[in-house]
């Protein structure tokens, strides 16, 4: 096993759910906890959990040694550990602690013994057997891994995570404190600096946990070392850290050094026929979101703090709508209400912009709700950075499902389309059976409106498209791209 690839489903630490009595002696000063067993001291993590330590050796469990039948397997296993090492006449380096975890058999319910050392002198973790580095956890998210010094940054973060579940095993140094504190204050100085950054947090959580690593300093002297919440929440920080740098190649020659670039070369994203002609009849609001989304997620990596800026203002801009959405559906009943154009209600027929105006009540209630949905309930994408990573991941590997979640996030075009309808109803109305000098005014009116807002469009850079030329130009390239059975996501601009 690995530090943070430890079992706990089928370890033996289930509690009795039986309604238990318990009677308290007269005169009982102490709660410590009684295991009875020289050789072992028992501790509780600052989280809760409890684990033991030999008192002579470096060897950690979380193993329950109160349980006698326990303590018999643990001994057992460290016989057989000894012996093996002894045997094979293997050099144990002194700096390195062993861990051991008792684990039930999913099939045959046997107990077996999961291990491993964890040196302090190298920081990294080993095993006295072949260990293949798709057990980890981390590996299947990144290809192309190769170099022993990438890996290397996986065994470290490992170490790191050893340190955070038994801190006891590192006392806490002047040296060690420092060392995070200068990594800490490079990555504040490279927040500012680069709007890019690969920093796991943001600039507020960089802060905070910059003040802690200066408390840190602040005890040493006073714990003598000894400072279990420290070197927990220590270890916790460098783990994440240690594990960023395997994310992002950290010391090989495609490093990243900018999230939003790839390791694997320039990516272009390829739109399917579906997309790409919809995307007009839809302001564009799909590849907006689309092309925000994969800024921040590339190569399959979604970094914390970028996505909780970015569901943030999605949430922020669905809450936006909805007020849009309920001050047109207003506009609409108000404008239905006029009696010029309620003529038409006694009979069965409605007038155009009766009709029109239908259609923007519909679209704006449908934007309403949808805006509501998608803001207020819980989602598996917008609760964390990694439940929001596997739900990409998975969406990704279902073509149409992933088309469809590109449209999710673009109820925009619902309330774009209310306001159209709702413009052309009024529209109908001051030109449909009206003299000719209010026509002139009116279509003079909206003319001049109509190029504003095109300019405006066009210099903010919102319109995607600059020509109808170039719709179709796009719809043909990929009209032969499909024919031709491209079905790639991604395609390397120099392949």
């Amino acid at each position: 096993m690995s530090a943070s690839i430890r079992l706990h489903l089928n370890s033996l630490r289930d509690m009795n759910v039986t309604y238990m009595y318990f009677k308290i002696e007269p005169l009982s000063l102490s709660f410590k906890i009684e295991h009875n067993h020289s050789e072992w001291d028992v501790h509780i993590h600052p989280e809760g959990a409890r684990y033991f330590s030999h008192r002579t050796r470096r060897i950690f469990t979380d193993a329950d040694l109160c349980n006698p039948e326990v303590t018999t397997l643990v001994a057992s296993f460290i016989e057989q550990m000894d012996e093996f090492i002894r045997a094979q006449d293997i050099d144990i380096p002194d700096t390195a602690d062993l861990v051991f975890d008792l684990i039930r058999g999913e099939s045959d319910n046997r107990i077996f013994c999961a291990y491993y050392f964890a040196d302090h002198a190298n920081r990294s973790i080993f095993w006295l057997d072949t260990y293949y580095a798709r057990y980890f956890s981390i590996w299947s998210e990144i290809k192309g891994a190769t170099s022993v010094s990438h890996v290397g940054h996986i065994i470290e973060a490992q170490y790191w995570y050893h340190c955070q579940l038994f801190p006891n095993c590192l006392p806490l140094t002047v040296e060690l404190v420092d060392s995070m504190r200068d990594l800490l204050i490079y990555t504040i100085g490279d927040m500012v600096t680069s709007a890019v950054s690969t920093s796991p947090y943001d600039m507020s959580d960089l802060q905070q946990i910059l003040t802690l690593a200066n408390n840190m300093r602040k005890n040493i002297a006073t714990s003598k070392g000894v400072a279990p919440g420290s070197i927990s929440s220590l270890g916790r920080f460098m783990y994440v850290f240690v594990q960023q740098r395997f994310f992002h190649f950290y010391g090989q020659p495609s490093a990243r050094l900018e999230r939003n670039r790839s390791v694997y070369g320039a990516l272009i994203s390829r739109r399917t026929l579906l997309i790409t002609s919809l995307s007009p009849l839809l302001f564009f609001a799909p590849e907006v979101h689309l092309s925000a989304l994969e800024k921040i997620w590339v190569d399959n990596i979604l970094n914390e703090a970028t996505w909780a800026t970015f569901i943030s203002k999605l949430t922020s801009e669905w809450q936006e709508f909805i007020l849009y959405a309920t001050v047109l559906l207003n506009a609409n009943v108000a404008f239905l209400a006029i009696q010029s154009v309620d003529e038409a209600s006694s009979s069965p027929s409605r007038s155009a912009a009766q009709i029109t105006s239908y259609l923007s009540v519909i679209t704006s209630m449908g934007a309403s709700y949808s805006d509501y949905s998608l803001s207020t309930k819980p989602s598996k994408a917008k609760e964390t950075s990694r439940d929001a990573l596997l739900f990409l991941n998975a969406q990704s590997t279902k073509c149409w499902a992933w088309k469809r979640c590109r449209y999710v996030q673009s109820t925009v075009c619902l309330l774009m389309w209310g306001m159209v309808s709702f413009l052309a109803a009024f529209s109908l109305m001051c030109l449909v059976a009206s003299s000719a000098t209010v026509r002139v005014l009116v279509g003079g009116g909206w003319f001049i409106i109509a190029g504003m807002v095109l300019w405006c469009i066009t210099i903010s850079g919102m319109r995607k498209t600059k020509s109808v030329v170039h719709v179709g130009h796009k719809l043909w390239s990929t009209t032969l791209e499909s024919t031709r059975g491209e079905n790639t996501r991604f395609r390397t601009a120099h392949s």
